[in-house]
């Protein structure tokens, strides 16, 4: 019933009176995932399993736990473990994709959850999983039908709104995108994506100084995230703020050079903090900028011959194969 304090009270009670009553550490594992506390549910549910090893829903338990705490390894290895002993667990499997879906795999991550489906189709959050493994592949139509799947199990699923505001936004309904998303973090206030979205629609419909507070709003929340320092940056140019939009590529690019693959967005950061540097004639400052740029955009990129020529009028030797 959600009333949390409640419980942790009544299990202390029990645990004083009998520390070893049956069920215990098993729902004590329960309220502490309940409350979003993973790692102490996992190690809950791995005392449970020393007294019971061979106990499949404690295991799966673990497993969720493992997964929603991030810890994909152990995860992987617990849940296959249920797999193994209960082939038809559609949570196991439900799990299993989630920990695929995480390590950016969408299709095994749709298997998986297509798997879980078929074994149980009640569950709203596959439909949500279903739904974001979808839209990783850019799977629009399947993951708008899941998403409306996902709401009618349960209205107030969260995130069902916020991936829907996703798919309304890229199909340029951004008034709709908008209400989900409001809707989202009412429901979800943490949800911290939900509000960089919403950063996007205010961008769209040109109400850009609402635009700017909605992502420094999120990026107060996740500084790391360097693809919002880059779209936060071409709003402050698009609204003449050179020098704010400079330090936010300065940050975004920061971020992109040291993330394993190139990130789409970090050549025309480069870019466009070079025409910063331009405008304010810092010639030497320009020409880096725009050397990085040529070094990491794509052939086909629309501004190479621009940046090309800008170096050239410059004398600037370019080598490039």
């Amino acid at each position: 019933s959600g009333e949390l304090d409640k419980a942790r009270a009544l299990f202390d009670e029990v645990a004083a009176r009998d520390p070893h009553f049956a069920g215990l550490t098993l729902e004590r594992g329960q309220l502490f995932e309940a409350e979003g506390a993973y790692d102490k549910a996992a190690e809950s549910y791995k005392q449970a399993l020393e007294k019971d090893p061979a106990d499949t829903g404690l295991m799966l338990r673990l497993g969720a736990a493992q997964v929603e705490g991030g810890v994909l390894d152990d995860a992987e290895q617990t849940l296959q473990k249920v797999i193994h002993e209960t082939p038809n667990s559609a949570e196991a499997e439900y799990f299993i994709g989630r920990i695929a879906f995480a390590r950016g795999r969408g299709p095994d991550a749709l298997t998986h959850i297509d798997r879980a489906l078929s074994l149980d189709s009640t569950q709203a959050v596959f439909h949500l999983y279903a739904a974001r493994a979808a839209l990783e592949m850019a799977n629009l139509a399947r993951t708008l039908d899941e998403v409306e799947v996902a709401l009618t199990r349960d209205p107030a699923l969260a995130d069902a709104y916020w991936v829907r505001g996703v798919v309304r936004l890229r199909t340029g309904a951004v008034k709709d995108a908008l209400k989900d998303l409001q809707r989202a973090l009412t429901l979800k206030p943490s949800r911290t994506e939900a509000l960089a979205v919403a950063a996007e629609c205010y961008d769209e419909l040109r109400q850009l100084p609402q635009a700017v507070r909605t992502f420094r709003t999120a990026l107060q929340r996740n500084p790391e995230n360097g693809e919002w320092w880059y779209k936060l940056g071409r709003i402050y140019l698009d609204m003449g703020e050179r020098e704010l939009g400079n330090d936010a590529m300065k940050k975004a690019m920061a971020i992109g050079d040291k993330q394993e693959s190139m990130p789409y967005w970090l050549p025309d950061a480069y870019r466009l903090a070079g025409e910063v540097a331009r405008g304010a004639n810092n010639k030497k400052t320009a020409i880096a900028l725009y050397k990085r740029y040529l070094e990491i955009a794509s052939d086909g990129a629309l501004d190479r011959d621009e940046v090309r020529k800008i170096l050239k009028g410059w004398d600037v030797e370019l080598h490039e194969d």
